[in-house]
């Protein structure tokens, strides 16, 4: 089986994911396995697995305190997902570092600390999975990972304080920015990357920005095109 899997995730998050409309700007482009486009028998045996990195996930509503005030959560798991067609990979699982090596499909609670705010026992899931990752290219020609929806919702996350209060943020439609290092290939949510919606906070008050890094296990080389 040809296993892909995402090393050292260094995702500098906030509270769930943002809107970016895609517009006839954006053309449809394609990830890359070792500098070709990947074949349809690759597809279902590319799994991915990533985890945080050091600075694990930050997650942020900037008005979804109690007294309107931000609310930033450092939070850290793993993500599965594989390549659906050479223009789609799929998130399928989300899950705690203490939890099993294979947990299926769909989201598990993940343990985090509070660094601003309130937000006593704070934990956070994934809300709507699977999540698809499309290759574009935007009108300033760089490459961008669309991020959308397969149904079931928009992507996003949900913040459990106290294991009562709950604060929900997502999106519609968000993107990060890809570009090639070396073997590997950086998804970067930065200032391209529009505010989202979260149920305390309010319109626009999710915001992302920071880095993934994809990495093969096996040294082959992952990009874009």
């Amino acid at each position: 089986m040809k296993k892909i899997q995402i090393l050292g995730l260094a995702l500098v998050a906030v509270f769930a994911f943002s809107a970016v409309a895609a517009t006839a700007a954006f053309a449809a482009h394609e990830f890359l396995l070792k500098g070709l486009e990947i074949k349809e028998s690759q597809l279902k045996i590319a799994n991915v697995l990533s985890e945080t990195g050091p600075e694990l996930l930050l997650l942020e509503d900037m008005k979804g305190g109690i007294f309107g005030e931000g609310v930033d959560l450092l939070c850290s798991g793993f993500n599965l997902g594989e390549f659906l067609e050479k223009n789609d990979f799929e998130v399928v699982s989300i899950w705690p570092l203490t939890g099993s090596s294979d947990p299926g499909t769909g989201a598990v609670k993940v343990k985090c600390e509070t660094m601003s705010g309130i937000c006593g026992e704070p934990e956070a899931v994934a809300v709507h999975l699977p999540w698809l990752v499309e290759v574009i290219l935007n009108a300033e020609e760089l490459f961008r990972g669309l991020l959308l929806g397969t149904g079931a919702g928009n992507p996003g996350w949900n913040v459990i304080c106290n294991k009562a209060v709950e604060d929900e943020c997502s999106a519609e439609e968000t993107t990060v920015g890809l570009s090639s290092e070396g073997n590997n290939l950086n998804a970067v949510f930065d200032a391209t990357t529009a505010p989202g919606n979260c149920t305390r906070g309010g319109a626009k008050e999710g915001l992302v920005e920071g880095l993934i890094l994809f990495s093969s296990e096996a040294a082959e080389a992952l990009a874009v095109s």
